[in-house]
């Protein structure tokens, strides 16, 4: 696996630990945990900012469509980090 500069290794091993993987964990578990990782690292954020952005816009009909957009790209990360836990793969 390869490390990142700006990742420490001993972070990468806590990780291993937390998920009970040693070093032969299989690559697809490896590729689903990064990616996990990434939609929460990203995500987060993401969410809050369309959440904000759809509560903050003006309650008048001309943004609804704005507004409802907005939510529904609220919705977009913690569905797909959920079906990611979901269909993780067996150690």
């Amino acid at each position: 696996m390869a490390v990142d500069e700006g990742v420490e290794a001993d972070d990468l091993q806590g990780a291993h630990d937390r998920v009970g993987c040693s070093d032969d964990c299989s690559a697809s578990l490896e590729t689903a945990l990064a990616w996990i990782h990434g939609m929460l690292e990203i995500g987060g954020p993401l969410s809050g900012a369309a959440l904000l952005t759809a509560w903050l816009l003006p309650r008048r009909h001309r943004w609804s469509a704005a507004r409802v957009w907005a939510a529904l790209t609220a919705l977009i990360p913690p569905l797909a980090v959920l079906f990611l836990v979901f269909t993780l793969p067996a150690p």
